[in-house]
């Protein structure tokens, strides 16, 4: 009963309600109504005004639309390919100088690991690294570039939402801690992790083109040390490795012939006693292990320790490598890298945080403008950028097909040829 004798109080102050309503939906809707009845009619006055001044309506657009292409020159206006993927994983390569030792290597990488440890911890997840050389058996390391003198970081961060900091800012900040180790020789810190590719930071890469190694090291040191310089890059990388050290043996014919000794077969014995000779196998629960017998390490380092190793000879007797053959120190080149069949080397600009690529193009591009090439030798912009002009391109062949399939539409509806001209260009 009680609740019964609440209902009339109920309806009727959903009656007051709903009357408040329409008053003011009536008070609203005769401005409104009046405000869109004058913007139709100005609608119409226009697309109308548009047919009367064809050639003025055309000519315009066609101001305008150039016009912008030369304010937006003007501005500054600047471009990227793809923007930073901030995935909280970064991944650096260092290199010392070639023959540096393991323990200053190590001594490096645990200085930057505490120093990144102590200034990135309240973000950090993960902060590893590997240095020295990979053994012969790990296969998937020895793919990768290792040795006494590389020092590999693996970095994993919390999620983007979690820290204030950009990975690119911590990126540059890594770069600069390395700048500031005289030893290293080389560095790349990578956004991303991995090889970087699409999503770390922008890269200006420039291809310089040319027969001779000695010319074109050269001038892509020079364009290197140059693009180090501006204040806008990061860090720059040479795609071309260094010489790589060696040892070379030169073996006698005419000892080789009175040892009973065959070039071959000389060869193949100093091999195996440095890299080792497959003996037998181990078993045990059902895995098999290779045995291979070679010199202990401590006797295979320099060019003495080659001279005293002991090979069987012709007659079964073991003589020294120096009764055969001279041991000498030499390089190996790097890898030759080629595109249309020419060789070439790429010189990579990263830029820092808060530039875009189209700066570090202009920069690179005023500096290898004002050098002096050699005959045979040019340089071209590439990577990203060199992707970027080509997508443009595509975008606007893409356009032209659109606007004439739109032209087609339009003119059937039409049946004229001129208006759908007009009525396109006055959208503008």
């Amino acid at each position: 009963t009680s609740a019964l004798s609440f209902t009339p109080m109920l309806c009727s102050q959903m009656l007051r309600l709903q009357k408040k309503q329409s008053k003011m939906f009536k008070t609203l809707y005769g401005p409104v109504q009046r405000w869109l009845d004058k913007l139709d009619a100005w609608y119409e006055k226009r697309i109308n005004w548009a047919v009367r001044h064809r050639w003025t309506v055309m000519i315009g657009c066609v101001v305008l639309f150039v016009g912008s292409l030369g304010v937006a020159k003007i501005m500054g206006i600047k471009a990227d390919f793809f923007p930073a993927n901030d995935s909280g994983r970064v991944s650096a390569n260092l290199e010392l100088p070639i023959g540096t030792r393991v323990g200053k290597a190590e001594e490096i990488a645990k200085l930057l690991s505490d120093k990144w440890s102590k200034r990135y911890g309240h973000i950090l997840r993960a902060c590893n690294f590997r240095v020295g050389q990979a053994g012969d058996d790990n296969t998937f390391a020895s793919l990768q570039s290792n040795g006494s003198h590389i020092i590999s970081f693996n970095i994993n961060l919390v999620p983007s939402d979690q820290r204030e900091e950009g990975l690119a800012q911590i990126c540059d900040e890594m770069r600069e801690d390395c700048k500031a180790i005289p030893e290293l020789a080389k560095y790349n810190v990578l956004l991303g992790g991995g090889g970087g590719g699409m999503g770390g930071q922008s890269t200006a890469s420039f291809e310089i083109y040319g027969y001779d190694m000695n010319v074109t090291n050269d001038i892509a040191n020079e364009l290197a040390n140059k693009l180090r310089e501006n204040e806008m890059i990061g860090q720059v990388n040479i795609s071309r490795s260094d010489d790589q050290p060696s040892l070379l043996i030169k073996f006698d014919r005419d000892k080789l012939a009175q040892q009973g000794l065959g070039l071959s077969a000389a060869a193949t014995s100093v091999r195996n006693l440095i890299t080792g000779s497959l003996m037998s196998y181990y078993r045990e629960d059902g895995e098999e292990y290779d045995i291979k017998v070679r010199y202990e390490v401590a006797g295979r380092e320099s060019i003495e320790d080659i001279e005293n190793m002991l090979i069987p000879n012709g007659m079964g007797k073991n003589i020294k490598v120096r009764d055969i053959a001279t041991v000498e120190e030499s390089t190996i080149p790097p890898t030759i890298e080629r595109k249309d069949r020419q060789r070439i080397v790429t010189v990579d600009a990263v830029l820092k945080d808060g530039y875009a690529l189209s700066d570090g193009v202009e920069a690179g591009r005023a500096i290898y403008e004002a050098m002096t090439l050699p005959s045979g030798v040019n340089i071209q912009v590439a990577g990203s950028y060199e992707d970027q002009q080509e997508s443009n391109r595509d975008l606007g062949t893409l356009g032209i097909l659109i606007i004439i399939l739109v032209f087609i539409v339009m003119a059937a509806q039409f049946e004229s040829m001129t208006y759908p001209f007009i009525i396109m260009l006055s959208v503008p």
